[in-house]
């Protein structure tokens, strides 16, 4: 399934009806766009999980019950959840947000909202745990971006674009259930964003701020990745993210871009290892569009077109080997899209090729587009059953 979403038309539905503590209407706040169900959420952290825990109640279960837990025994996930939820270091508003969720599964479902592996309603540090699956479970994704002179020879003459693969698995369960949640915070402090993701997940896999900038989360290998049962402390690198994309203008400049993104991840405290790339609207004074942050146990830096030897100015990659926190390691995909990067005319349609050049099988679940100048977001999700590329 293959949609184009207009994020300046997504994220001013201001015709979405908001209540206060009314129960959501489902009907008009989740929809089919072609293919692709997009959810918007609005009001509060504790509203809008609440909103989602009730319109996505079922689905929230199954991730728990037949994804999460299907993964872990029960017994492996509740001694996870004994150690770990002390050390959980949660950003400001995202307690609240899984209040809202376990509280709206259960106002829509009631003694239905019970996992049938836990034999209880899932509770608010279930569904955290669940929201650090990244931290703590394999994924991939790769992304490629270019800008200036990589595009001045073609339709985008000169702007920015990103491809992304979301690499992940294919289990029925997520395959069934991707979709897009737009948020609407009543904050004065934060700003309406979209999220690429699956029923329950609160923090950004893949995200899009009305700004226009938007971040895209990549496992980073190396040895640097940190033990999680040693962490003294630790925040779900997704919800790391999301706070550096719903934040509005974190370090106070007034400008909408990417070292938004980056300074809220410099210092924070993960276990994982990632490679997070960004993509703005707007460039870095003296700079580019785009850069790379390099997250590990060990610390962050950034990467931008400037520092690849490869790639030159005008164009990043990320193909989960980090380049300056570990030692650099080429892999095929990598080489693939540093072949591609010497072009000075790649276009949309070149770009989507070239992530597509770079799907790892099944694994790849989820390839999108993303170009600011024109705010919009191409999304092909794998269907349910489906083998191929």
């Amino acid at each position: 399934m293959l949609r184009s979403i207009l994020i300046s038309l997504v994220l001013s539905l201001v015709s979405v009806p908001v209540h206060g503590e009314d129960l959501p209407d489902c009907a008009a706040l989740l929809r089919t766009e072609g293919s692709v169900r997009i959810l918007t959420v609005a009001g509060s952290f504790e509203r809008r999980g609440f909103i989602q825990g009730y319109c996505l109640a079922e689905d929230v279960l199954a991730m728990v019950d037949d994804y999460a837990l299907g993964a872990l025994p029960t017994v492996v996930f509740n001694l996870m959840k004994a150690a770990l939820r002390a050390r959980m270091v949660l950003p400001e508003g995202m307690l609240e947000e899984a209040n809202g969720l376990a509280a709206g599964g259960l106002a829509r479902l009631g003694e239905g909202f019970e996992s049938r592996r836990l034999g209880r309603a899932p509770d608010v540090d279930d569904l955290l745990l669940v929201n650090a699956y990244v931290d703590y479970m394999a994924s991939g994704c790769s992304s490629f971006s270019a800008w200036g002179g990589a595009t001045a020879g073609g339709s985008l003459k000169g702007a920015a674009a990103l491809v992304r693969n979301m690499d992940w698995s294919a289990h029925p369960v997520l395959l069934a259930r991707q979709l897009v949640v737009v948020h609407r915070p009543a904050e004065t402090d934060r700003e309406p964003f979209l999220s690429v993701t699956f029923p329950g997940l609160l923090g950004c896999l893949s995200c899009v701020d009305a700004s226009g900038t938007g971040a895209f989360l990549n496992l980073g290998y190396g040895a640097g990745g940190g033990r999680l049962l040693e962490a003294r402390r630790f925040q779900p690198v997704t919800m790391t993210l999301r706070e550096a994309i719903e934040r509005r203008d974190p370090n106070g400049d007034g400008k909408a871009t990417a070292r938004d993104v980056s300074g809220v991840l410099h210092g924070a405290p993960t276990v994982g290892s990632y490679g997070i790339h960004v993509l703005a609207a707007r460039a870095v004074k003296g700079g580019g569009p785009a850069l790379v942050v390099e997250l590990n146990a060990t610390g962050d830096a950034v990467r931008t077109g400037s520092r690849s030897a490869v790639f030159g100015t005008d164009t990043l990659a990320v193909t989960n080997h980090l380049q300056i926190l570990d030692e650099p390691v080429s892999c095929r995909r990598y080489q693939t899209l540093a072949k591609r990067s010497k072009r000075r005319d790649l276009d949309e349609q070149a770009l989507w090729e070239a992530a597509r050049a770079t799907v790892l099988g099944t694994a790849t679940i989820q390839t999108m587009l993303y170009v600011p100048a024109a705010g919009r977001l191409r999304l092909w999700f794998r269907p349910p059953g489906f083998d191929g590329k």
